[in-house]
């Protein structure tokens, strides 16, 4: 499967002053097999370390001398690893801690080995409180589940995917490619974007075996549970991964996910599963200037699910029920999500996740527009919608009370251009910046 990260890999490559890369993001949604694949295209060979399953490797790491580190490697291993040519893959690196450690003499001593690290858990290790960042001396990429236009090219689907990626908001989309671009994206909304369920979609054509693989990735996250948190955590985190789904598109209040818990607790198991990769943040900003994480709540989010596929299969949302309606797949919370995990997508990888949305409290004034984006000088609001009608007073609300030029409205409205407001169809999202470049003049 091509990844759309390969180009910053590539770039990362040819970087004369590089540094050590580690490859951030949840479990399977496939950085090892990304990152086997590049080095076997890009380079001469790839040495690849799993600590999982090569325990015995770790001693190796404790003196954090790299030329030392190597020649052992060598030797046990029976390859040379020669810089320039070789790329050193240290894969499911937070079993080795020294070994992250030791990434910053690497950059040190040996600058022109390419290295690049990546395993399942590594935001604790990373968050652990022995673990001295070693600021200046590594590089991180963050990686998510497929995105829409990484299922077309995953799929054999170029032809849609060129046409998403130079469709031009002036171009008029005949009906019948619109609809049927339409159910495109609404089957990769039900398959979902986890490289597993994509290639045993794409092997079986059997939406039940592509079920199967989202049954055992839900089941293999609930167990990382133990490995990560204590017993009593790990019934809250059964209890949010749980909730979760049915959460999406709405402010967080504790007492709605577990009513007889602590908040501090629900809070702390939130914070558990964000470093898990299995929910991201959607925080409040008050968009009052830029950038839009200087005037931000915490306290006052949403959450957003890893992957629409999962949190279907978490929701019981089946086949039949896609198959009887198409605008069903897009009701409500499943709509937000989606498009939030589109933009979590486009974002650059080596920035690390962040959503914002804006929220207006006033009594009789309230308010809610879904996500902001920021896009040059302007704060960009972005209106989820689940059909092709719906109110869009909030829309013009934020546009009059923050002296913004225009809105997004996605949906499955075909796409337009109006004097303040751009209407997306769902499968455009990931084009949203680009096609609202001419608007901003």
């Amino acid at each position: 499967m091509k990844r759309t990260i390969e180009n910053e890999l590539i770039q990362w490559k040819n970087q004369p002053n590089r540094l050590p890369l580690i490859i951030r993001g949840a479990r399977q949604v496939g950085k090892t097999y990304t990152v086997t694949q590049f080095g076997k295209a890009h380079f001469h060979n790839c040495v690849t370390i799993n600590f999982e399953k090569q325990h015995e490797l770790n001693a190796y790491f404790d003196n954090w001398h790299p030329h030392e580190i190597i020649r052992k490697l060598e030797i046990t291993l029976n390859t040379t690893i020669t810089p320039q040519e070789t790329l050193l893959f240290l894969d499911e690196i937070q079993d080795c801690p020294n070994a992250l450690m030791a990434l910053r003499y690497f950059k040190e001593e040996l600058p022109d080995l390419h290295i690049i690290a990546a395993g399942s858990l590594l935001e604790f290790s990373l968050e652990a409180p022995k673990f001295r960042m070693p600021v200046g001396r590594i590089q991180f990429l963050y990686m998510y589940p497929l995105s829409f236009e990484e299922w077309l090219l995953a799929t054999g689907k170029d032809k849609k995917y060129d046409f998403i990626r130079t469709v031009q908001l002036s171009d008029s989309i005949d009906k019948s490619l619109h609809q049927n671009l339409l159910e495109e994206f609404n089957l990769y909304t039900l398959i979902g974007g986890m490289p597993a369920v994509i290639n045993t979609f794409i092997e079986t054509k059997s939406y039940q075996e592509s079920l199967k693989q989202q049954a055992n990735l839900i089941e293999a996250y609930q167990n990382d549970f133990n490995k990560y948190a204590t017993k009593t955590q790990v019934n809250h985190l059964k209890t949010i991964l749980k909730k979760t789904p049915s959460l999406v598109g709405t402010q967080i209040k504790y007492s709605r996910i577990d009513s007889d818990s602590p908040a501090l607790a629900i809070k702390t198991s939130i914070g558990l599963l964000q470093k898990a990769g299995l929910i991201t943040q959607i925080i409040h900003s008050h968009a009052s200037g830029l950038p839009l994480g200087a005037e931000t709540k915490d306290t006052i989010f949403k959450l957003l699910f890893l992957d629409i596929g999962l949190m279907q299969y978490q929701m019981g949302i089946t086949k039949d029920l896609f198959n009887s309606d198409l605008s069903l797949i897009h009701k409500g919370s499943l709509a937000e999500q989606i498009v939030g995990q589109e933009l979590l997508a486009i974002q650059p990888s080596y920035q690390a996740p962040n959503l914002y949305y804006w929220h207006r409290t006033e009594k009789n004034s309230q308010a809610e527009i879904d996500y902001l984006i920021q896009s040059g000088k302007h704060i960009i609001p972005i209106e989820v919608k689940s059909g092709k009608r719906g109110s869009l007073r909030a829309l013009s609300l934020f546009l009059n009370e923050k002296k913004q030029p225009f809105g997004v409205r996605i949906s499955t409205h075909p796409m337009s251009k109006e004097q303040d407001l751009i209407s997306l169809p769902l499968y455009l999202t990931s084009q949203i910046y680009r096609l609202i470049e001419k608007m901003e003049g």
